[in-house]
């Protein structure tokens, strides 16, 4: 079986393993050959004698399965355009379709993905209506590995309190052996305009009434992990004796801060969660991270 690092690695050098790409796009050889306008013979001889098609020949390849035609002849840059928000969703729905069947990240599964999105399982984004299994593997690979000097995304460590004991789990290039990371952030979005350090920034997933404080169970938080030298009043994942909770924390004067456990309706209107405040020495409380956005999401 082909191991995962070496799926990342590949990079279809040979112009047959390219045209292979097109095949899957358009669903066969024969598809392929009509929407270039050239004849099931022409097609085997590329594909089985090494053939060298022409100029207008490429052209034509490449535009029956639209993609550049540079990647076409050279194999090096981007297959065709696909937005980085496009890209973002094909991986994501990658992750779910592994976390709903418990399948291994492995060649068999990216298949059996790209087979089941191609045949409409999933709800398809209007920009790519046929995916390749190439593909998939290049925007697992920049998913998986960003880095302060490059890539679009920014992964977040990710840390699920339903194991309080756990450490943050950090974002890994191993995407076979790491615990995949839900959400992602396009890097000017949290870099220039949230001003946020990448570096710093964690995800925590929201386990019991007790530790939600404004959040409900299995909700998304992420956090700015930053040591402040001023810290601001909000919402703060905070180290408590009974574990780690997410409390609305004011700072006070005097070296002080109180500490609020916000009530939450619950589905039978009645409030169990109290609206209790305590004021602690500021020594007395560990932040760990200021909230800075959530979201909620379905339990698998």
């Amino acid at each position: 079986m082909t191991s995962i690092p070496h799926l990342l690695r590949e990079k279809h050098n040979s112009f047959v393993d390219r045209l292979s790409v097109l095949e899957e796009l358009v669903g066969n050889k024969s598809k392929l050959a009509t929407r270039a306008g050239l004849s099931n013979s022409g097609i085997r001889h590329y594909f089985f004698e090494n053939g060298e098609p022409t100029r207008p020949q490429l052209i034509a390849l490449a535009r029956a399965a639209g993609v550049h035609i540079d990647w076409l002849v050279t194999g090096e840059g981007a297959m065709r355009p696909v937005s980085v928000e496009t890209r973002t969703f094909i991986v994501e729905t990658y992750f779910k379709y592994r976390q709903t069947g418990r399948f291994a990240d492995n060649h068999e599964t990216r298949v059996e993905f790209t087979r089941a999105y191609n045949n409409g399982v999933f709800a398809r984004t209007p920009q790519i209506g046929a995916l390749s299994v190439y593909e998939l593997n290049r925007w697992l690979e920049e998913y998986a590995a960003p880095t302060l000097s490059g890539g679009e995304f920014i992964n977040t460590p990710f840390h699920d309190l339903d194991d309080v004991s756990q450490e943050p789990t950090s974002a890994s290039t191993d995407v076979s052996g790491r615990k995949e990371t839900p959400l992602s952030f396009r890097r000017n979005l949290a870099i220039d305009k949230w001003k946020l350090d990448s570096g710093k920034l964690k995800l925590f997933a929201v386990a019991s009434d007790d530790q939600h404080g404004p959040f409900r169970p299995h909700d998304w938080v992420l956090c700015d992990c930053r040591k402040a030298e001023s810290p601001r009043n909000g919402i703060y994942l905070i180290n408590t004796p009974d574990g780690q909770l997410f409390r609305r924390v004011q700072f006070l004067n005097s070296g002080r801060v109180r500490v609020i456990r916000e009530p939450q309706p619950y589905s039978d209107g009645v409030d169990r969660s109290g609206d209790d405040a305590e004021e602690y020495d500021a020594r007395q409380v560990k932040l760990i991270g200021r909230a800075f956005g959530y979201w909620r999401r379905i339990r698998m």
